[in-house]
């Protein structure tokens, strides 16, 4: 992948989003080409168009079946316990994905190579100016009332179960919680720390929750820019039983 297709932000992105949209079926015939190209010699491609006059995008739809993952696992399998990849790719398998098993309750096997952290890298610099559409200055340093995050903070509270509410209320074993505002970029700067750490591009989810990653942890504690605490106590009442 051209480097500077990476790097793509603002106006330059949405410039290169009307390209491939404009041009979907001349992009798309063009990926499939590059695929015909460099894996036409596969185990897997072979057995459906055989001779090298077949890599044709024209007739690609007609000799090779849409199949489903179980289809596939075998050759993966095979691929997992140490055969060569040319078994369905041209590329070094450069990782093993493994899902997280909530599209039918197991999780699949899934070959990576290092063009996909391209990929990935290329498809995340496009979302943003898309949102931006819809949300201005998402991306932006905007300054943030203080009453509209500490009403969040009262909001949150309020929503948060019995124990939580007795704890803070009556307890007092609990402070007030806390909303920290981070500047523009760090979670994506989160994201290449924690797949540079050996996370995979394809699966990942910003985390819910970091307790043990000391340098996730200094990361986000070096951007903050604003904290915000709740104002007041969350209603709590005792129970008469």
């Amino acid at each position: 992948m051209d480097g500077k297709k990476l790097e793509y932000k603002g106006k330059e992105a949405m410039k290169e989003i009307e390209r491939l949209t404009k041009n979907a079926d001349e992009v798309q015939e063009g990926i499939l080409r590059e695929i015909l190209s460099q894996n036409g010699e596969t185990e897997y491609l072979k057995k459906f168009i055989g001779s090298k006059d077949n890599k044709q995008v024209s007739k690609f739809k007609s000799l090779v079946p849409a199949v489903t993952y179980e289809d596939i696992q075998p050759y993966i399998l095979r691929i997992a316990n140490g055969e060569d990849p040319i078994l369905i790719s041209a590329n070094p398998i450069t990782e093993m994905l493994c899902s997280s098993g909530t599209s039918g309750g197991e999780p699949k096997l899934m070959p990576s190579i290092a063009q996909d952290l391209d990929r990935r890298t290329f498809l995340y610099n496009l979302i943003m100016p898309i949102m931006n559409q819809y949300i201005p200055g998402l991306d932006e340093d905007v300054n943030v009332e203080a009453q509209v995050v500490e009403e969040c903070c009262i909001a949150i509270e309020e929503e948060l179960d019995y124990i939580y509410r007795r704890c803070r209320t009556n307890d007092k074993s609990i402070g007030p919680l806390e909303i920290r505002l981070v500047k523009p970029g760090t979670f994506e700067a989160l994201m290449d720390l924690l797949i540079s750490q050996g996370g995979s591009i394809n699966q990942y989810k910003t985390p819910r929750c970091i307790i043990s990653n000391d340098s996730a942890l200094q990361l986000l504690n070096s951007n903050v820019k604003a904290s915000y605490f709740s104002p007041r106590e969350p209603s709590w009442k005792a129970s008469s039983s």
